[in-house]
């Protein structure tokens, strides 16, 4: 089983519209000492910075996207609080547009799930590519005359 992380191309305002972005009390797909916190690419170093001080949180990694002007940022919790309780922490402040768990997902297809409409995967010879790379370091270039 493969886990993959979420990272929504646009996460939800979960503060700003009232609804939290906190888990269930019996979620368990995630990783449980972890939060992706979504910010405008608006606030500063120094602003960033303070937010980790202020609510004990050690930076894993950032990712920009300039077309909605937010940066997500994954941070680990190092001192046993929960997820839960670091994610309705987080939406109270407001420089945090939203706050959510890192969740986990297992994919669930397999050979025997795909749809025979897809012939093309066949036809490209596809399992027979990834019997010799699965892309790693492949250069991908899309064309649109759109």
């Amino acid at each position: 089983m493969t886990a993959v992380r979420q990272v929504p191309a646009r996460p939800q305002q979960a503060n700003r519209q009232g609804v939290s972005g906190a888990p269930p009390a019996n979620e368990r797909r995630l990783v449980p000492d972890e939060v992706v916190i979504e910010l405008s690419n608006s606030a500063s170093t120094q602003q960033v910075d303070a937010l980790q001080r202020r609510f004990r949180l050690t930076r894993i990694e950032s990712q920009s996207f300039q077309l909605a002007n937010t940066t997500l940022y994954r941070w680990r919790i190092p001192d046993r609080r929960s997820v839960a309780t670091v994610v309705r922490s987080l939406e109270g402040d407001r420089l945090v547009a939203s706050a959510q768990p890192n969740y986990l997902f297992a994919l669930q297809e397999n050979e025997a799930g795909r749809d025979a409409a897809q012939y093309g995967l066949a036809k490209q010879h596809l399992p027979q590519a990834h019997a010799l790379t699965k892309g790693e370091n492949v250069l991908v270039a899309v064309i649109d005359s759109g």
